[in-house]
């Protein structure tokens, strides 16, 4: 995941050799920032994919749900959306909502971290680096 604060070595990963940064990939265009969201004082950021392939009226949903999810469940960073999901439930020891959403061709990933929340497609992939989320 992409992220403004310093990078730091993390367990077995040894010595970071590079870091991209979340201001790099909106200045590059791989990334869109829509500022600040006062209820939960993190910004918004969408990659491109997520504006091209969602419709206005899903992604107004994704945002409210998403948002809303965040701020009133604090252990959840993370909310992923599937079309086809009838029952919404909580995973990984309940750090991740998973919710149902129509109108969705791909699984739809909104990632908190320190910095903003990030609202990306199961697809998404930086090309310069060749990484996952």
């Amino acid at each position: 995941m992409v992220n403004d604060e310093e990078a730091e070595p993390q367990g077995d990963f040894g010595e970071v050799i590079s870091e991209y940064s979340q201001a790099q990939a909106i200045d590059d265009g791989l990334l869109t920032d829509f500022g600040k969201m006062i209820a939960l004082n993190f910004r918004i950021v969408m990659t491109n994919g997520v504006l091209a392939d969602l419709n206005k009226v899903t992604l107004i949903k994704a945002v409210i749900v998403a948002t809303n999810i965040l701020s009133m469940m604090p252990s959840v960073d993370m909310v992923i959306f599937k079309a086809d999901l009838k029952k919404p439930h909580v995973e990984d020891e309940g750090r991740t909502a998973v919710m149902g959403l129509d109108g969705l061709l791909k699984k739809v990933y909104v990632k908190k971290d320190g910095c903003s929340v990030t609202f990306m497609l199961a697809d998404f992939q930086f090309p310069l680096l060749g990484i996952f989320p």
